[in-house]
């Protein structure tokens, strides 16, 4: 009896460890485990990295970045650059999903795989050569579509680098924007209906405003009509414009082109996971110097990169345009199934009438009248753009380029700082830019 009773419990223990057996496997399976789970794929779950690559499909990163100058402060490294590519998209590079009810993850054959909107190695580091030793920042993206091509700054980040920049300046940062403002003050007076055609204004060096400051150029223009003003980036014209504008319709305008005025805050945006400060100015009064000055783009006046070349796909493209994203998608080799895809979102920033207003006069302001920037130097691929200049301190300034190029569908901002007598150009960068972004198909 003793002996049969043995044999029982043997059996039982048996099938209860079969049993337990099978529910584990269940599980595993109910959770899109894979079949064949061994000790070694767990142990190398650990050493299995993501890979990360451009829009051609080059790896960029796998476990560390490629090369740091150019994508350093754009992909990141560890837990040092939180508005990064790696760290805001991490989740979406695990291999594997958790299984809800024991808790255990799925093992993937292989990393997964991210690709990103970015231009290859070697033309990023060609946009970079052409800053030579001077800091600055490209944000340059498809307006129509939200692919980010470059968003190159400096100096970068690498281990080790003493230089070492742990921002990227084109979603960290803020600039005065010089006159690439004059090109947000244009869309304000085409959103009041003022017809920007019959105005002129005669430039002698200066422009007094009613609280008795003045406004100063850097030359006496003459006798200007408001496409040649633009090109030549009259500050007294544009006084005398902003002298014109109603105050409350000005500021309801540059909120909705993503400004906060005078001290209002806004919740920060968002891109692709990535955040960016908003672009800030004053406006409360015509007559006084702060806020005319403000307009024409000094003083109190903060930009993001970003918004601005946002505005000026904006206005190539009809007043919708495109939320830049860099994140194309993401793939699980294993199963060669698409675990991520980006999604073409687009906002409105300014109604088609005002849009199409300012493009007709901003590519009259860059390509006709005695002054053009095509005699300076900027190539003809690069149908819209406007020039700005900030003094930093006493000494130093820096360069800016807001612009189109309008075969490519791309919108870019372009800073260089503390550019005098550097020898760098904004024009020769753009121009290398508009070699190198692809074009609409």
């Amino acid at each position: 009896m003793r002996r049969k009773e043995k044999r029982m419990g043997v059996v039982f223990s048996i099938l209860s460890w079969v049993l337990a057996i099978s529910m584990v496997i269940a599980l595993f399976r109910i959770g899109g485990a894979t079949d064949d789970l061994t000790y070694d794929d767990v142990f190398r779950f650990a050493d299995i990295h993501g890979v990360i690559t451009d829009r051609t499909g080059q790896i960029i990163y796998n476990g560390q970045v490629s090369d740091f100058k150019a994508y350093g402060n754009t992909i990141g490294h560890g837990n040092l650059m939180h508005n990064t590519v790696l760290y805001r998209h991490a989740a979406k590079l695990v291999p594997g999903s958790v299984n809800s009810l024991t808790g255990y993850r799925t093992v993937e054959g292989e990393p997964r795989q991210m690709k990103t909107t970015l231009l290859s190695q070697e033309d990023q580091l060609h946009l970079i050569s052409q800053f030579g030793d001077r800091k600055g920042c490209c944000f340059a993206y498809n307006y129509e579509t939200g692919e980010i091509y470059t968003m190159i700054t400096l100096p970068h980040y690498a281990p080790d680098y003493e230089n070492a920049a742990f921002i990227n300046r084109c979603v960290d940062s803020l600039y005065t924007p010089g006159s690439t403002m004059k090109l947000v003050a244009t869309i304000v007076a085409a959103d009041q209906k003022i017809k920007l055609k019959d105005l002129s204004y005669t430039c002698n060096g200066s422009f007094q405003l009613p609280d008795g400051s003045k406004i100063n150029c850097p030359g006496s223009h003459g006798k200007l009509v408001f496409d040649e003003a633009l090109g030549k980036s009259c500050n007294g014209f544009f006084a005398y414009l902003i002298t014109q504008f109603d105050v409350e319709k000005a500021i309801e305008t540059l909120e909705e082109l993503g400004f906060e005025v005078n001290e209002t805050e806004h919740e920060k945006n968002e891109m692709d996971g990535l955040t960016r400060p908003n672009s800030s100015t004053v406006f409360a009064n015509t007559k006084r110097f702060d806020d005319v000055w403000a307009l024409i783009g000094q003083g109190q006046s903060q930009v993001s990169p970003v918004s601005m070349a946002m505005i000026a796909g904006a206005v190539a493209n009809g007043g919708k345009v495109a939320r830049p994203y860099l994140v194309e998608s993401v793939t699980n080799p294993n199963k060669n199934k698409v675990t991520y895809e980006a999604e073409g979102d687009a906002e409105k920033l300014l109604s088609s009438s005002t849009a199409s207003t300012v493009k007709k006069n901003w590519y009259s302001g860059t390509r006709e009248y005695d002054y053009t920037y095509y005699n300076l130097g900027l190539d003809e691929t690069v149908t819209y753009a406007k020039t700005g200049t900030s003094e930093v301190g006493e000494t130093a300034e820096n360069s800016l380029l807001v612009g189109v190029i309008e075969e490519a569908k791309t919108a870019f901002y372009i800073i260089v700082e503390d550019s005098r007598g550097s020898g760098v150009s904004t024009f020769t960068i753009a121009n290398e830019l508009a070699k190198l972004v692809p074009r609409a198909k």
